[in-house]
């Protein structure tokens, strides 16, 4: 089965490839964030995060950032999205579908864009773009005005 888990990519200098953490809203705990260069890391939220909520990180998990940064998220706008088949052949040409999100501009998988095609209102078909190699891609969505970034399995 197909199983989503929302990021958020955060840009700032000097994050460390080593450890990165990020806070988000009033969490308590820190979540371990993935490096992506110096300057770029992938944050983990939760899918049902909604409203407006903030992002800090650290590289100490100690000392966070606190740059006020508020981010608004419409949670109940993706609880009944799917995204079927959850894999295809490096090369590319797979017909994906994205169901249950209205208003889907554009679709990205590893940074390269899917050729997109309408089918009604709340789903989408996407020819999937090749991939430089085999395991787990970022899948990033253009909704409306706002960006969901998720990753699958």
């Amino acid at each position: 089965t197909f199983q989503t888990q929302a990021y958020v990519t955060v840009t700032g200098t000097g994050f460390a490839q080593q450890q990165i953490f990020c806070k988000v809203g009033l969490a308590l705990k820190a979540a371990q964030a993935a490096w992506v260069t110096s300057s770029k890391a992938i944050c983990p939220v939760s899918p049902r995060l909604g409203g407006n909520f903030s992002i800090e990180v650290s590289n100490n998990e100690q000392d966070f950032t606190a740059s006020g940064m508020i981010l608004r998220r419409l949670a109940d706008s993706y609880k009944k999205a799917s995204v079927s088949p959850s894999c295809g052949p490096i090369a590319g040409g797979t017909m994906i579908t994205i169901s249950g999100l209205e208003e889907v501009k554009e679709i990205r998988l590893s940074r390269q864009s899917a050729v997109l095609h309408l089918v009604n209102g709340s789903t989408t078909i996407a020819i999937t773009p090749g991939v430089k190699s085999e395991g787990l891609i970022e899948l990033s969505m253009k909704i409306g005005e706002s960006d969901l970034v998720t990753h699958s399995d």
